[in-house]
Parts: C-alpha cells; sequence; structure tokens
C-alpha cells in the first residue's frame, strides 16, 4: 500500500492571512459581509448570479478568483510535504490515493462538487479519515490563521491507511471518484488519482475548517 504521501499545497500567503484572518476559513465563527472572494466558502459555494447564462459559470468564477489569487501572490504553493494542523484538534494532511480509501456505495457523487472540480482541477474540501493513533506532530514552516496552525513538515513519515475510517467527506471521495472516471485513459502519473485527506485521531472530535490548504492537481 501506498499510504499517506506528501503534496505540494495551495494555501492563502502570510500577507492575504495578516489581512483577512480567520474570515477566509469556512466554518469559522467570524463573518463579513465584505469578506474576500478568495475565502473557502465563496470557493467552495460561488455565488450564481441571476445573469448568468448558465449554471455553469459560477464554477468558471471560483477557477478565475483561483488564477487571480495565483497571480496577485495572495494563494502559494508549497514545497513537497505534509501538513500538521493544530489548534482546536490536531490534524495532518497529506494525500491518499483513490484506490486506498474506504468505498462510498452509499454517497453519489455530489454534482455542484464534481463541477467545482472540473472547472478548477482543485480539491477544497479534505476528506476526513481517523487512525487509531497518530505519530507526535512535529513542527516546520508554519502559518496561521485565527486559532489554527499548520506546520508544514518535509520528514518521511510511513503512515498506512489500511486501517482508517472515513469520518466525513464521502461525498467529496465520491465525486473525485468520477471525476477521474469521467476523464477516462490519460497518461500517467494522472494527479486525480489522489485525494486530499487530513487524519486525525479516532478518540479525537475535530472538526476542521475548509481554507487550511488545498491541493491543485496542477500543482501534483
Amino acid at each position: 500500500m501506498r499510504g499517506l504521501q506528501p503534496l505540494r499545497a495551495l494555501r492563502y500567503s502570510d500577507t492575504y492571512l495578516s489581512q483577512w484572518g480567520e474570515v477566509v476559513l469556512a466554518g469559522s465563527s467570524t463573518i463579513r459581509a465584505d469578506g474576500p472572494p478568495l475565502a473557502a466558502s465563496q470557493l467552495r459555494f460561488p455565488e450564481r448570479r441571476a445573469d448568468d447564462r448558465s449554471k455553469f459559470v459560477q464554477y468558471a468564477r471560483a477557477a478565475a478568483a483561483l488564477e487571480e489569487g495565483r497571480r496577485e501572490g495572495d494563494l502559494i504553493v508549497t514545497d513537497l510535504g505534509y501538513g500538521w494542523v493544530t489548534g482546536e484538534g490536531t490534524a495532518l494532511i497529506g494525500l491518499a490515493h483513490l484506490d486506498e480509501l474506504p468505498p462510498t456505495k452509499d454517497a453519489a457523487p455530489d454534482e455542484a462538487r464534481l463541477r467545482l472540480l472540473e472547472a478548477t482541477w482543485t480539491q477544497i474540501e479534505p476528506i476526513v479519515l481517523s487512525l487509531p493513533a497518530l505519530p507526535e506532530p512535529s513542527t516546520g514552516d508554519t502559518w496561521e490563521c485565527g486559532d489554527w496552525a499548520v506546520n508544514w513538515v518535509h520528514e518521511e513519515l510511513n503512515l498506512t491507511l489500511e486501517h482508517s475510517t472515513l469520518i466525513s467527506g464521502a461525498d467529496s471521495l465520491a465525486s473525485a471518484r468520477r471525476f477521474r472516471e469521467e476523464r477516462g485513459p490519460v497518461r500517467s502519473p494522472r494527479p486525480d488519482d489522489w485525494a486530499l485527506v487530513a487524519l486525525i485521531s479516532a478518540s479525537a472530535a475535530v472538526e476542521l475548517p475548509t481554507g487550511l490548504a488545498y491541493f491543485s492537481l496542477r500543482d501534483a
């Protein structure tokens, strides 16, 4: 089994986080009507406007926001590594191969998530898995957002997902698998084989906000 793998994550720059703070996170208790277009909630639920000629325009708008964020330096790509999340709980961010994740027999692909993935080639929400235990968190390059922090580390982690349990994100997982299926045979390696995951300990009850890190398939 491949187990947990490192990734090049797409994240908010320190300057952007200093300007906006935790308002960029979805699930944050902070609500701002004038929040930025790059906020996780705006990316995850792009606005459909009355003058949109198609229901797909809203997803193209999210893709355009991500591209502009890259150009302006508001979104930056990390080097290859893992993210230790600390705050109201502890989690470990990485990549998992779709074929090694639990089955989603009772979950159908969510059309909104699927269209968003098609438009942006970016996984916005991590699939949350629990393991019997996690190793001790380590420190590295850090970015902070409100009560949360991500320590980006480069050490080798030999974590198998064999005994993992799917906690949340079944519809995201089903959508990622459908996205890969609809693309059909392509050259290997193919980035759509992989999914953004967050591992938590089975003994913990952690509700992670969206926006701490994204996975853009173009950076794989």
